[in-house]
Formats: C-alpha cells, structure tokens, sequence
C-alpha cells in the first residue's frame, strides 16, 4: 500500500485544558485504508502561514468506533497544535495519512473473552473480603 494524503472531514473538535480531540469522517472508499490497530498514529498535514506543516498523532478512538479521532496537546508556541486550537473547525477537511506504526497488540478472540469474564469475578472478589 503507497501511503499519501486524503482529505477527511472534521466531523467533531472538542477541547479539554491543554488537548483537542479531533474525529473525522472517513468514507466508504477509504475505509480499509484507514483500518487501524490500537497503538497506531494519524499523520496530519495543513498549511499554516503558507508553511506545509505535517505532525503526527496517537489515535484515540477504538477501531469500531464511528469517527477516528485522535489527540492533540496543546504545546506552548506549538504551530501546529495552536493553528488547530485556533482555527480547525467541524466542517472542515484535513489532509490525513492512513494510519501508521507498529506498536500494537492483537488481541486473539479466545484472549479477549477470557479477560473480560474474568475481571467482573476478580472485582469482587475484593470487595467482598
């Protein structure tokens, strides 16, 4: 797969004291591109003061989930995280890189429901003692 940009919407902004949490839209035909595994990251690209400015971030959101969002620290003098504070807007679109990196855990289906069905018994195994 040859990695390069696609517009994607901003569907939501939605910020906290020093971070935004930016979800796009992604479309039908994009959709396997931009499957992702927990761990992965979103290289962002936008034209700020007539700089090409590019800057990656980690993916917040599960795979399931109906927007892909990721996380964006607000850094003192930042250009990027404070042109996206200021200016970025649902509506919008960004060009985005499909997701990327290889820090990630794949979760085997056996696993996952043996974690699950065991974390409610050893709950309250605690708080009954």
């Amino acid at each position: 797969m040859s990695l390069q940009f696609h517009a994607l919407t901003v569907k939501s902004v939605a910020r906290d004291a020093d971070a935004l949490v930016v979800g796009f839209g992604v479309p039908e035909p994009l959709r396997e591109a931009f499957a992702f595994e927990p761990g992965q990251y979103l290289t962002l690209r936008a034209d700020v003061n007539g700089e090409d400015l590019r800057r990656s971030y980690s993916i917040c959101s599960a795979p399931d989930d109906a927007e892909m969002r990721v996380g964006i620290r607000l850094l003192p003098g930042g250009q990027f995280s404070g042109w996206a504070a200021q200016h970025l807007a649902a509506g919008q679109t960004l060009q985005v890189m499909p997701p990327q990196g290889r820090f990630t855990i794949a979760a085997e289906p056996a696993a996952q429901r043996h974690r699950s069905s065991s974390r409610p018994a050893a709950a309250s195994r605690r708080c009954c003692r």
